[in-house]
Formats: C-alpha cells, structure tokens, sequence
C-alpha cells in the first residue's frame, strides 16, 4: 500500500499602487418563474467587452465588464492520480491561505477621486481586505473515490463542492455557491427602511415639497434635502445556492437519478416607479425570493441494446417572501385626485397624486413536469430514431392587490374626461372588496414532443429529418374590471360604455419540421445543406399566424494539411397573418385606439434575414497557426413603417499563436463588431395634431422621428509564456484592451407648433457606453524543487466610461421645456458605476510535504 500526501501553502501580499479591480462574471440571473427547460448560453471570452445597453431583445444578454479574476486561490495543477487506475489508497490535499490588501480610488458620479470602491471592482465578487481559504482533496481508495474543491473560503463569493461514489453502486454530489451582485456603492436616496418591503420619506419633507409654489421650487427644495437629508446606500444582493445529486447505479442497466437545490437571492435592487407623467422615483427594490427544484428521473441503456430511454419528473417552486412593496411620493403628503392649475392628476409633480405608491413583485408558483425520451438506434443504414415528450403544469394563485393605496380615489371621486373616460369613480378603489377577484387564478400548461431520424443512405451522405411541436396553452381564468386608476392617481374607465379591461389569455404554438443533409464529396470536403419549415398560431397577439422558411448551405474544405476553410449561409423568410394593431382594444371591447397603426413589434413582423460567416485557419508549420473570421448578418423588416426597421451586424477576427521556441510562445489577437439599427416613430396624443386615427392618417407626419443606434467594439489581446530556466523559472504575460463606441442619431422634420409636437432638431447621443478597458497581468514562478515554488505577480486594470448618462448627473433631473409637461424625478445614482483604475502585487508561496 502506498501513500502520497501534498499540502500546498499560499500566501499573497497584495498592494495597490493607484486602486480598485474588477470581477469575473458569474451565470446571468435566471427569470424567478420555473422553466421547464433549460435555455443554455454561449461562453463569451474572458476579456471581451459587451455593451450595457439592450437595444434589441435579440441581442445577447450581458451584465457588463467582467475582467478575470485577480489572483487564484489554489493551484489549477492536475491531481498526479488522473487517469491511473490503482489498487491502494491515494491521497492528495491542497490548501491556501490568501491574505490582501487593497488601496481603491475611483472617479465618482461628480468626478471626485477617492478611496470610495466603484461597485464595478466587486460587481461579482468579493474582493477585501483580509484572510480566504481554498481547499483541494482527492482521494481513491479500489473503486471509491472522494473529490472536495473549495474557493474563496470565507468571503461572499464562496464555493465549495463535494464529489464521491463507489464504481458500479452509486455517487453523490453536494455543491454550496454564493454570488454577490452589486449595483453601486455610496447610492443616495431620502427613503428609509431600505431592503424592507416598506419604503418611506419624512412627512415633514413631503408636507414642505407638496406646498411648493412652482415645479423649478420644488425641485430646488428637492435638491437641498437629498444633500442634507439624504443617506449613503449600497445596492446589491447576494445569491447563494445549494444542491445534492445522487445517482443508483447497482440497479444497471437502470440508471437512477435524484437532484435537488435551493437558490435564493436577497438584498436591494435599483427600480423605476412613478407617480405619473411628471413625477418618477429611482427606489431600493427589497430582493428576498427563492427558488427550490427537485427532479427523479431514470434511464435504462446497455452497451449491446438498441434500445435506451428515459423516464422523469421535476417539481419547481418559487417563493417571494415580499409579494409587493410600498413607497413614499417625495412630493405628497397626502392623497389627492382633484386637478390644480388646469394639469389632471396623473400628469402632475406636487400638485395632485398619491402620498404613496404600492407595486407587486414576482407572484409565487409552482411548476410540475414529466419527460420521457426514447431512443432506436443501430438500425439498417446507421439508421437511429429518437422521440421525446415533455408535460409541464406551471400554477400562480397569489392574492390581488387594491386598484390603488389613494385613499382619494373613492366613490364619487373625480374622474377626469378631457382625456380618456368619464363620470366619476365608482366605488372605494383601496377596498379589496371592490376587485373582481380575489386571487390571480393563473395557470399554463406546456406540451412539447418531438420525433428526430438520422440515416445514411450511401456511405458519403447522410440525412437527418426532424419534427417539433411546442404547445403553450394559457388556461387563466378570466375576470374583467370596469376601469383602473391610472398612476395611482384618478380614476381612468375604458372609452365606451360597453368597453371593460381584464387580462388576455394569450397562448400559441408551434411546429418546426427540418430536413439536413449532408454530403462528403471528399475525405477534404463536405457540403451541407437544410431547411426548415416553422408555423407558429398565436392567439390574442396582433398576428394570428406567422410562417419561416430557413434556407442554410455549408461548405467545410480542407485542400491540405496545413490549410482549413469553413463557411456558411442562412436565407430566412418571414410571412405572417395580417397585422392588427388594434386587437388589445377589439378584444376589451374599446372602440379609441392607442397603439400607432404603422408600428410593427419586431417578433411579430414580416422578415428577411441574411446572414453568413467563414472562417480560414492556417497551420504552415506545427508551431505557427493563423486563423480569420467574418461575420454577417441583415434583418430587414420590410413592412415596418414604425418599429425596428433594420438590424445589422459585422463581426470581423484574426489571431495568432506561435511558438518561437521550445521555451517560448506568443499570442495574439483582434476582434471588430459593429451593429447598427434603424428605428420610426412617430409623437402623438389621442385627438392631438398628429393623431393617425384623426388628424395625420397618412404615413407623413412631422410628428415623425427616426434613431440609428450604432454600436462598435475592438478588442485586442496580446500574451505569451517563457520557460527563462527549463522545469525552474516560467514567465506568463497577457495584456488585453476593449473598447466600445456608441452613437445614438436621430432626426425628424422640422415644423410648427401647429402641425409638429416636437417642433425642433433632436440633438443625437454621441457618447453611448463609451468604454476603455486595460487588463495587464504578469506571473513570475520560480521552481525551488519537487513540492515547492515561489510566485511574484502584478495586475493592472483601468476602468473608463463616457456616457451621456454621466454628463450632468443630477439626482434631481427635472424638464420644465415650452410646451412640454413639467415634470421631474428622484434618483439614486443606483445604475451608474465609477471608472477606477488599480495596480497589484502579489507573491504566493507553494510548499507540499
């Protein structure tokens, strides 16, 4: 029997020449409601940088920069066990101790340098002064083995996971993470009770505001209270799950499986609320929610049988511990629904309006789901035949909340018709009593099967033919209202009397048929091709049916050994069901519109998509490779007079490795992504001057205006590895640098008062997401023998944005233009991160006995 015991002590001084760093990104928050699939995404390389801003929805998600981690915390070194397999006991143990100490400075909102940290060096992680453990422990023992990793023991961003089993009887996996996520530091706000469910301002500040003698005096006096009354806040929540998986394996050839976890995520969330058109709040979201999911699932499968399967059941729960929150109006102390000086209500700043708003957070549910899969394989031809099933059964019954907490919105009250509607109100509208339901009654039930066969009819093609179904079907039930109470500040019935308002039970489906063929017409060279055929009938939406065809060609090439070509084509076409953009209205009985005609919602428009990519890589030498990549891609939405009319994409890559010798590589390279968007619109109020149902019914208006969002990314990385003294002394050197330019143009035609409701040259954004971004990190380690070695290492990072957002920031923004609404806000600074820029050492020690 033999014995191998390794312990491994790290010990980092770190020290900041100038301040802060920045942290690598975690998984994206997942959507609260259960799933009943999973949607994976794409890995983004580590120091490319994504914009902040979500133009469209089809872009792909981002939480912003995420530059590597400054430091590991155990040795990334394979276990010498892998792979071998031995008759005795085996045992190999890590551990670090890593200690830091960080010097931050930033450039706050009002470009302030200090040593405030900028919520961009932690978004998350936790990186601070102090002591963190990591652990790595592995141990095989015959056909037994145990697995323990641990990072960033001690701190926020903690992980541990448990790994172990016996060969052929059964496994088990435990696992604990936490992630921070925080939105900014030093945020300021006048509310108090932040991270409650319970949000409120003095009554003395709000009494002396709602007696204000004009909009600019209650803005100034606004003002002075956020810098004398105002507190400091940190805005952020903390993520932490745990699960357990154990899988039965003396059963064979039937597989069992059992999963269970639990996430919950708690702390305070920057959010958008109002209290009309002329009066917005930035508040503290209180986060306290969790999600808890649990799945059984069995597979039989043998080596020699055709034949495998699969059986499952998930359960998903999702729990908010605060179904809604309150919030002070900074500007009303008590409720009012009356209207002064000629403005009604809901258009209002301290005029008229609530003293206090109330907003519903994500409803708690449930979802069960049951799967079955079933797979034939090895059939004539390399024949095989798949076919899965899936049910799922998602269910919200939380209580309703009141129309509103407006204690002046009651029976009688004033309902204001010059605009929409009127009369008066007709009953107590904070009365849980006067709701048409108690509870929200919600339920949807999923249906997904799908029928897959692969063959190969000739020894140089092969053939796969798929069919999906996806049924979403909304089994809600109904209830109708006679009104509801517009920014919870008058009351506001439809425009008819036989008009009501209520839900839609909006529902759809779809099948997706695909053919793919693909053809070697050499041992170098194969061609492919496929379409793909998609019907999806909706219900409730503005298009009742829409139809893609998918056309897609490939070719793969490789003439020599030292030479590779890749590319490929896709052709999609999108025809839908006339577009109605009155159906809202129609289906609630309304007979005044709100939706422009001309506009078309870009899931639901007409469509033609072209998009392309190739990709050549060359290998002259075993020591040099060079590769290119291009991308294309064109949305044209040709029957969008308003809405997103275009969206393009270019996306251009070199890069390089080379090894210069055997004790010296390099790296480089470059990427360039651009996208652009053409955007229309058109400003208008019902029965105003560019009403398209009254006034302007054409396509022309000077009410019109058009935006080209332009976004454009460089993002260079340079690196290399140097074995100074062979199996003693290796240097490790990367630097890399993003950048993001954003432009926002716009236009519109210039008229009069008279025929224009934006009688003027917008003025374009010219700094949109304006960012620089330098990482330039070195790791020196020095071998002193067969267990031990000496680090010494240096990171720098530099942090820049200019963003319109910046420029003038007040916490108080307020616009009292000509002709326009007076109308102004209450921010918290809560979405805005510093720059920083931060320089450190480090030296780790690595002992093993």
């Amino acid at each position: 029997m033999s014995r191998h015991v390794a312990l491994t002590g790290t010990v980092v001084l770190a020290t900041s020449i100038a301040a802060a760093a920045a942290p690598q990104a975690p998984p994206l928050d997942p959507a609260p409601a259960p799933s009943p699939a999973a949607s994976p995404t794409p890995p983004v390389q580590p120091w490319r940088l994504h914009s902040n801003r979500r133009i469209d929805a089809r872009l792909r998600p981002n939480a912003g920069l995420h530059p590597p981690a400054l430091v590991p915390l155990y040795s990334p070194e394979t276990p010498d066990f892998t792979g071998d397999v031995v008759s005795g006991p085996l045992l190999s143990i890590k551990a670090s101790l890593t200690t830091l100490g960080i010097w931050n400075r930033s450039t706050s909102l009002f470009g302030i340098e200090g040593n405030a940290v900028s919520s961009k060096f932690e978004e998350f992680r936790d990186l601070k002064d102090g002591v963190s453990a990591g652990l790595e422990a592995h141990t095989r023992k015959d056909d037994a083995t145990l697995d323990v990793i641990g990072r960033h023991l001690g701190l926020a961003d903690q992980d541990l996971t448990v790994e172990g089993g016996r060969a052929g009887v059964a496994t088990l996996k435990l696992s604990y993470d936490q992630t921070p996520h925080n939105y900014a530091f030093g945020a300021r706000s006048l509310y108090s009770g932040v991270g409650t469910a319970s949000l409120t301002i003095s009554d003395r500040i709000r009494g002396d505001l709602q007696n204000s003698s004009s909009p600019p005096d209650a803005v100034l006096r606004l003002a002075q209270y956020v810098a004398g009354s105002g507190q400091d806040i940190d805005l952020g929540l903390q993520r932490k799950k745990a699960g357990g998986e154990v899988t039965l394996l003396s059963l064979y050839p039937i597989t069992v499986r059992a999963q269970a976890s639990n996430e919950s995520r708690k702390g305070v969330r920057p959010f958008s609320e109002s209290f009309g058109f002329g009066n917005f709040v930035e508040v503290p979201w209180p986060v306290d929610y969790g999600t808890t999911d649990a799945r059984v699932s069995a597979e039989y499968a043998r080596p020699e049988s055709r034949l495998q399967a699969t059986v499952g059941y998930r359960f998903s729960h999702f729990d908010e511990r605060n179904r809604s929150f309150t919030f002070d109006n900074p500007y009303r102390a008590m409720d009012s629904t009356d209207p002064l000086l000629g403005l009604p209500a809901f258009a209002s700043m301290y005029q008229a309006g609530p003293a206090s708003g109330q907003a519903a957070l994500y409803p708690s549910n449930s979802s069960h789901s049951f799967d079955g899969t079933l797979v034939v394989s090895r059939l004539p031809h390399a024949t095989s035949i798949s076919a899965l099933f899936s049910a799922s059964f998602l269910r919200q019954d939380e209580p309703l909340l009141p129309f509103t907490r407006n204690s002046a919105v009651v029976a009688g009250a004033f309902s204001n018709p010059a605009f929409e509607g009127s009369g008066t109100t007709p009953f107590d509208t904070t009365d849980l009593a006067n709701l048409p339901a108690r509870t929200a009654n919600a339920a949807i039930n999923t249906q997904n099967a799908q029928v897959r066969v692969s063959t190969k009819p000739a020894p140089d093609l092969s053939l796969t033919a798929q069919y999906r179904f996806y049924n979403l079907d909304n089994r809600s039930g109904p209830f109708q209202v006679p009104g509801v109470v517009r920014e919870d500040a008058e009351w506001r019935p439809p425009g008819n009397a036989s008009a009501v308002f209520g839900p839609l039970p909006i529902a759809y489906d779809k099948h997706t048929a695909s053919l793919t063929a693909a053809w070697d017409l050499s041992d170098k060279t194969r061609l492919g091709a496929s379409y793909t055929f998609e019907r999806m009938n909706r219900s409730f939406r503005e298009v009742a049916w829409m139809n893609d065809h998918r056309l897609k060609a490939s070719l793969d090439v490789a003439p020599s050994s030292w030479l590779d070509l890749r590319a490929s084509y896709e052709y999609i076409r999108r025809s839908t069901a006339p577009y109605l953009s009155t159906q809202s209205e129609l289906a609630h009985g309304e007979t005044t519109f709100g939706m422009l005609p001309y506009l078309r919602k870009l899931d639901e428009a007409e469509r033609r998509t072209n998009q392309g990519q190739a990709i050549v890589t060359v290998t002259p030498t075993d020591r040099l490779t060079l590769s290119g990549s291009a991308q294309y891609g064109k949305d044209d939405y040709l029957a969008s007079a308003a809405g997103l009319q275009l969206a393009r994409r270019d996306e251009y890559g070199v890069d390089l490795s080379y090894l210069l010798t055997d004790r010296l590589s390099v790296y480089a390279a470059y990427t360039f992504e651009k996208f652009r968007y053409d955007m229309a619109g058109r400003q208008w109020t019902p029965g105003g001057i560019s009403d398209p149902y009254v006034s302007e019914t054409g396509l022309a208006s000077n009410s019109n205006w058009t935006a080209e969002p332009l976004d454009r990314y460089h993002t260079v990385g340079l690196g290399g590895e140097a074995q100074l003294i062979p199996k003693a002394l290796r240097l490790n050197v990367s630097y890399s640098f993003s950048r993001s330019r954003g432009r926002i143009s716009l236009s519109s035609p210039l008229g009069t008062p008279a025929d224009d409701l934006n009688p003027f040259v917008p003025t374009p954004f010219g700094n949109v997401d304006n960012i620089d971004f330098h990482n330039l990190s070195a790791d020196l380690e020095w071998t002193l023998g067969k267990r031990t070695s000496l680090a010494a290492g240096y990171v720098f990072e530099k942090y820049r944005v200019d963003d319109y957002n910046y420029a003038g920031f007040t916490y108080t923004p307020a616009n009292f233009s000509p002709g326009a609404l007076p109308s102004a806000g209450l921010l918290m600074g809560g979405m805005l991160p510093w720059p920083y820029h931060t320089s450190v050492a480090y030296l780790r020690l690595r002992v093993g006995m």
